[in-house]
């Protein structure tokens, strides 16, 4: 499964943010646990998370497996070849 991280600061105002490491608005916490309720209701479980090492990414996957009662993340991957820096 892919999940895209919630609403971040760069979000809320609109601005393309690439690798700008900006965290999680109340409302992307929210999103984030909305999504692992949704996951729990649905029977998935996961034997292993990874997440990018942005803020954002790891705080929404962390919430989402919380929510879920599984395990927290222990590995964080860039991939640089499947998104190239941008942006400051």
């Amino acid at each position: 499964m892919l999940a895209r991280h919630g609403q971040s600061e760069g979000n809320e105002q609109n601005i393309f943010t690439g690798w700008k490491d900006l965290p999680l608005t109340a409302q992307g916490e929210d999103e984030a646990r909305l999504a692992g309720e949704r996951l729990r209701e649905m029977g998935v479980a996961f034997d292993a998370a990874f997440t990018s090492k942005l803020s954002r990414a790891s705080a929404s996957s962390s919430l989402m497996l919380e929510t879920m009662n599984q395990v927290k993340p222990q590995w964080r991957a860039t991939l640089p070849a499947m998104n190239p820096p941008m942006g400051t």
